[in-house]
Parts: C-alpha cells; structure tokens; sequence
C-alpha cells in the first residue's frame, strides 16, 4: 500500500507548493495519514491555510506546537524536528496530481473501513457493519454521476475559498480579453470556462482567437493554441504577423525591407528575453479529433514541461464527439459537452470559434442585420447552452464598407451581457482594433 514516503512526499509538497496545497487541502484529511506527527502537521498546515489563505511558516508551526494541546509535550521536540526536516525537504516521488490526490484518498478511506467493520464484527455489532460497508462500497463509485453538498456545512469552506482567491488571484486568475472597453464588461475567462467567438464566415472568428492568444502570451501566460481548420504554418505565420506587428502578406512572400528585418529581430530577440516560450502552436486533423486526442497532446507537453494555462480551439465545430450519435446536431451538441467537461476537470479557460447561422450575416433591404444571440450557432442550439460566455461578430451594410465590427456580448453566464464595443478591422495585420 503506501508508503511513509508516499505521506512524506504529500506533506512537503503542502509546505512548498500553495497551487498544490489549494488544489487538495479540501479533499486530504489529517486521518488520511497513518503517521501521527504527519497528521498533526497536516492538520496544522490545513487549518492556517483554511483562515489566512497562505501556507504557514517555520515559526508559525512551532508557535503552534507550543501550544498545542493535542501533542504531549514529550512529544513536541521530535515534531519540532520534523517539521523544521519538511521545511527543507524535496519530494522523492514525482509530483502528485489532482486525480492521484483523490485516488490515494478513496484508498486510504477503503482501507480505514474496513478497518471500522472489522472492528465492529469482532464486537458482534454485524448490523452496523453492514450498514458501514454499504456506506463505504456506495462513496466508492466513482461513475454514480452526481455529487451532493451541504450547503450550510460548507459555507465556511467556501468563505475561506473566496478570501484565498481574493488574497492570492495570481493563482484564481481570469485571462483578459485583448479589449480594455470589453474588459470593462467582463472580469475574463476563468478556469473551468469555454467562451466562443461567434460569427458568420469571413467575419475574422479565426483572426479574433490570435488577439486572445497574442495578447495572453504577452502577459506571460502559457498558451496552447488548437489548429483544426488552418494548418499549423498558417497559424504561426499569423502569430508572426500579429504579435511582431508586420502585415501578413510581407511574411507570407518574404517582402521584408531592411528596416523591417531589423525589427523583426529586434522584437524576436525581446520576446525570447522577456517572455520566454509562451506559445505552442498544435495541428490537429480535421477528420477524428475529439478531446481525447486534444488531452494526448497536452500531456505529451506536460512530459516535456510546457503546462498550459490558456486553450485557444481553433474550432470546436469541425470536432467529433467521443460518444457517437445518430444526428449530427447532437454529434455537434456532443462535442460542446465534451470540451466543457474536460475544461472543467482540467479547471483551464478555453476560447473557441462558433459557427454562426447564415441569416446573420445576410443585412435586410435597409442595410440592418439580425443581431447574432446565443441561439445563433449554426446545427445546434445546445452550443449556446454550454458556453459559459458567447462573442458574437456582426456588420450592418455600413460597417461592412467602413471595415468596422460591432462585438455583441451574447451570453455570460457570471455577470452582463448584451453589450457591445466596436472594433475596427485591421486583417492585414491579423488583428482587431479598438475603436
């Protein structure tokens, strides 16, 4: 079964990693840990962390211990010892993933069962260890596809939430749109969020995703970026246009004067100083993609070390769902479930590209245009129900001669909507402009 390393390895990370710490500490107990001084560590670490939002310090634990009436004062020199060890101690094991957390959880739980039952069949008391495995054998079911809260009992939990993501939102953060009046309207696009770009073809829905990317990378967040439609040379041939702030077509036919030369390596060289690889461009086939695939290819970028804060999902309309369905509507509905699920169990923001029915881009005899709602992707109406935030692109007949585009707010689930900002096209630059 596990090991004391194993339970060691736990510890340290919860005294090193906060990401690590605020991703388990809901589900790790102290009664999780077999060694005692490892459960009142844990339980120290815990409860810090649950009121002040941060992991506790070497003096912050031994003031603790000294206190504590819960260690025998016999006791609290080894536990001293040990925690002044954690404190400078690197895991062995490699590190712990949310799922490895809540397997080794439900294990230790099993195993911490059966022991009760045991206990109560040596007692004679078979009915209630009956009724103890029972309980144990339906919390083990990993499928039952439902999960139940006390909402009262966990209020606490959710206030110390709330506070730690207020105190430390360098690790709750929202991505921002590339638009400071859109950014007015909307906090950004959180974890566990798919937002889509919605548009008629031609209304730059591709060009849009490359401002978020752009704009993302600049800030210093790991982006990956899903190419189904465009082939990966175009993708970063647009990235090479959009962030060096060159026209598209220069790159494309290697028109550079001079000047531009020097610039480009001079931008070049600034990025790889300042930013880094932010970026990681991935081409998927048109035919047979689904979110299984799209997991394969962030896990091989984890292997190499690239962990992604930011999906862009170039688009999830020309997607297969990994469950088959006898229509396409709701083949397309299946794929909008799929990619919601695996960004919530992923807890990343994702940004697609929707496609729009044709009646939105067609202007009436006056030159209007039927405002694109959340009802207006294309196949199915049930995109417009998993999204959690929907940007819809629209011309009337006199912005379209004008290059300009209004962006309507269609749905966001978590705050406004039914605003709008416009922006100017600048498609050579792979771009749009704030107006």
């Amino acid at each position: 079964m596990y090991t004391e390393q194993v339970e060691k390895d736990v510890i340290v990370a919860c005294l090193h990693d906060e990401i690590f710490l605020s991703d388990v500490y809901q589900l790790l107990s102290p009664n999780h840990f077999t060694k005692l001084p490892f459960k009142w560590i844990y339980w120290a670490i815990k409860e810090y962390f649950r009121q002040y939002a941060e992991i506790p310090t070497k003096s912050v634990l031994t003031n603790e211990l000294s206190r504590s009436k819960k260690v025998p004062d016999k006791k609290k020199l080894l536990y001293k010892k040990m925690v002044e060890e954690l404190l400078v101690t690197k895991p062995v094991s490699k590190r712990y993933s949310h799922d490895q957390i809540v397997e080794y959880v439900a294990d230790v739980s099993f195993i911490q069962a059966l022991e009760k039952v045991g206990e109560e069949v040596e007692s004679g008391n078979i009915e209630k260890a009956r009724k103890l495995m029972s309980s144990q054998i339906l919390s083990m079911d990993k499928d039952k596809g439902y999960k139940i809260t006390n909402w009262l009992k966990t209020f606490e939990d959710r206030q110390a939430e709330r506070k730690r993501r207020k105190l430390h939102p360098q690790n709750f953060f929202f991505i921002p749109s590339p638009y400071s009046k859109l950014n007015k309207i909307i906090d950004g696009i959180q974890g566990g969020e798919i937002a889509s770009v919605t548009a008629v073809t031609t209304a730059g829905k591709s060009i849009m995703l490359h401002d978020w990317g752009a704009n993302a990378i600049v800030d210093e967040i790991d982006t990956v970026h899903f190419t189904i439609e465009n082939t990966e040379w175009q993708t970063n041939q647009r990235y090479d246009s959009r962030v060096l702030g060159i026209p598209y077509d220069i790159f494309k036919r290697f028109e550079f004067t001079k000047r531009q030369l020097e610039q480009v390596k001079r931008n070049i060289q600034a990025l790889r100083k300042m930013i880094g690889e932010r970026l990681m461009i991935v081409k998927s086939p048109q035919d047979g993609t689904d979110v299984l695939l799209l997991e394969k290819a962030l896990r091989e970028l984890e292997m190499k070390g690239f962990y992604a804060k930011f999906i862009l999902l170039d688009y999830a309309d020309l997607m297969s769902p990994v469950k088959k369905y006898e229509s396409f509507r709701m083949s397309q509905s299946g794929v909008y479930w799929d990619i919601k699920a695996w960004m919530v169990d992923r807890n990343l923001p994702m940004l697609t590209a929707t496609q729009a029915k044709a009646e939105y881009g067609i202007p009436d005899k006056r030159g209007r245009i039927l405002i694109p709602t959340a009802e207006a992707g294309s196949e199915s109406y049930w995109k417009g129900r998993i999204l959690d935030m929907m940007f819809t692109l629209y011309q009337t007949t006199k912005q379209k001669f004008q290059g300009i585009t209004t962006c309507h707010m269609a749905k966001n689930r978590d705050g406004p909507r039914g605003l709008e900002i416009y922006l100017k096209e600048d498609f050579g630059n792979m771009r749009f402009l704030e107006m």
